[in-house]
């Protein structure tokens, strides 16, 4: 029989192994390249975080595209070797929490994975060239207000750059979107048929109607 993880490895977005949805967890994690030889480097080196549609808003439980990509032009097209993505609380001393900052998909391509010791976070697949990334990041629910979506770009031992800059994107709850309040104010009169008051009689329980006596 075909396990679960099989099933979802064969899907086109698959959902993160952080756990439950409401699970929380209260240190973020360090946005860095594993066993980092020398300190990042400043700036974004061009390097840029974007999201479907540009958006600086979100609809909660809308999936958008999230796309790592450096600077393109006639002479260069800039590569990196090695990435991590995270999502955290615009609140550095929130808890992490897929309910609360959303939780990112990957397509079904070679290029993602997800980072086993990092909640809601997303590596390289192996140390090739690349030129861009995309996942999926699905929001987070009504009422979480707003995430920062982060990067690091990891380009050779030497160069390394991560959340500086364009490394960096601040995403808030498009609060128009909320369902708008009812506008009947109006007070309304509604006669109500003895059958219907008949029924609702015998539907009360003895003694909710001793207690009003």
């Amino acid at each position: 029989m075909i396990s679960w993880c099989v099933l979802l490895a064969l899907a086109t977005c698959a959902a993160g192994p952080a756990g439950a949805a409401g699970a929380e967890v209260a240190v973020g994690c360090e946005l860095a390249p594993r066993e980092a030889a020398v300190d990042k480097s400043p700036g974004d080196n061009h390097y840029r975080l974007l999201l479907s549609e540009d958006t600086e808003r979100y609809a909660p439980g809308q999936r958008y595209v999230v796309t790592l990509v450096g600077s393109r032009t006639h002479d260069v097209v800039q590569q990196f070797t090695r990435f991590q993505l995270v999502v955290e609380p615009q609140d550095g001393a929130a808890p992490r929490s897929l309910r609360r900052q959303g939780q990112f998909q990957l397509f079904a391509d070679t290029l993602t994975r997800f980072d086993e010791e990092c909640v809601n976070s997303v590596l390289e697949a192996d140390d090739l060239p690349k030129t861009e990334v995309q996942v999926m990041w699905k929001a987070p629910e009504a009422g979480s207000g707003c995430v920062l979506l982060k990067a690091m770009v990891y380009e050779n031992a030497s160069r390394w750059f991560a959340e500086d800059g364009q490394l960096t994107r601040r995403v808030c709850e498009d609060t128009a979107l909320a369902a708008p309040d009812c506008c009947a104010c109006d007070d309304a009169k509604y006669k109500v048929p003895a059958t219907f008051a008949t029924v609702a009689l015998y539907s009360t329980p003895l003694a909710s109607l001793t207690d009003r006596l």
